[in-house]
């Protein structure tokens, strides 16, 4: 999937992917991730509108899902 998404496969070790986890898991970490933390050759990265703007949300809501906001960013 990977390949077919960005061209390229991301290696990961398994402590790379706990360690992902757990920062998808700390809401306080998440808020310290913002645009102007990260490396400003890395900026150009993010996406500058909020991909889920566009998007049909109903399935998603209807799970329970809760819709990231744009100042979650």
């Amino acid at each position: 999937m990977q390949s077919i998404e960005l061209g390229y496969i991301i290696d990961l070790e398994g402590q790379d992917i706990a360690d992902l986890a757990a920062f998808v898991a700390s809401e306080d970490e998440r808020k310290l991730f913002t645009l102007s933390s990260t490396p400003a050759e890395m900026q150009d990265w993010f996406l500058n509108t909020p991909f889920w703007g566009t998007e049909d949300w109903e399935e998603y809501l209807e799970r329970g899902d809760r819709i990231p906001l744009e100042e979650d960013m």
